[in-house]
């Protein structure tokens, strides 16, 4: 974990010193939460849908010029339950980095495109106290895609940006499909340790990641911004012969930009 922190951080420090001229005077940091749907299937344990309600904590950094860059922090908790065991109180938590380094592609008027490449780390973790009081299942990936944004000025200072992103190759991490030894010990660094190793590199077959979003923001008091957002984000994590992970996260949120 500490070493995926490590290689985001340098890639964007390497990225804003190659093309950073000027881009500290457009530098904008949001802070947001948002209360999200999921629905997650792990095919390791039982073929059925888990889902629930997830509340998340959501911080960003942009930087643009000719070129944008966009450093993403989220983190959220969520309880989970089947339609047979609604009272179980499964539990899931998601951790998603990411860092984007777009060109301008197109630009006219009020509408900017940009293109680029996109690295990603997402970490889910699940405990299902109705299948198995014992261990913990969780997907981790490592992940390189192409990221999109479309950027639209409006009246009065507003915009509308759209983000599409889209990860087909990566490398993945995901518990033994059987498993008969004793169950995990829970504390942090423990579970942090189980969930990032045994990484295996796959392309869209074992690692494959979606997320689109759309956000609305208007000036507020000071140079503070208001910002509205909606996202849904897919994912499909395999590795080796097991069974895959698969989850549907719809989210919508409330940001404020300084």
């Amino acid at each position: 974990m500490r070493g995926v922190l490590s290689l985001l951080v340098l890639v964007f420090q390497s990225a804003v010193g190659l093309y950073g001229q000027g881009l500290s005077n457009s530098t904008n940091h949001t802070l947001g939460y948002s209360l999200g749907f999921v629905q997650a299937k792990e095919e390791n344990l039982v073929p059925k849908v888990h889902s629930g309600a997830m509340h998340s904590l959501t911080y960003s950094m942009e930087m643009m010029n000719d070129v944008y860059h966009c450093l993403e922090f989220q983190l959220g908790y969520g309880s989970l339950s089947t339609a047979i065991d609604q009272d179980a109180g499964s539990m899931n938590a998601q951790l998603m980095l990411g860092y984007s380094c777009n060109f301008k592609m197109y630009e006219r008027n009020t509408l900017t495109y940009c293109l680029g490449p996109k690295i990603s780390y997402t970490s889910s973790l699940s405990e299902y106290q109705t299948w198995d009081e014992a261990h913990a299942y969780w997907g981790t990936s490592l992940s390189l895609g192409a990221s999109s944004v479309v950027f639209v000025e409006l009246e009065s200072n507003q915009s509308l940006v759209m983000h599409l992103d889209l990860s087909l190759l990566g490398f993945s991490a995901r518990p033994d499909q059987h498993r008969l030894y004793s169950n995990e010990h829970w504390t942090f660094s423990n579970i942090m340790t189980i969930m990032n190793r045994d990484y295996r590199f796959g392309v869209w077959n074992n690692t494959f990641q979606l997320k689109a979003s759309a956000e609305y923001r208007t000036p507020v008091a000071g140079s503070s911004t208001l910002v509205l957002f909606s996202s849904l984000y897919y994912s499909r994590l395999k590795a080796d012969a097991g069974n895959p992970l698969r989850e549907i996260i719809s989210r919508i949120g409330i940001g404020v930009g300084l």
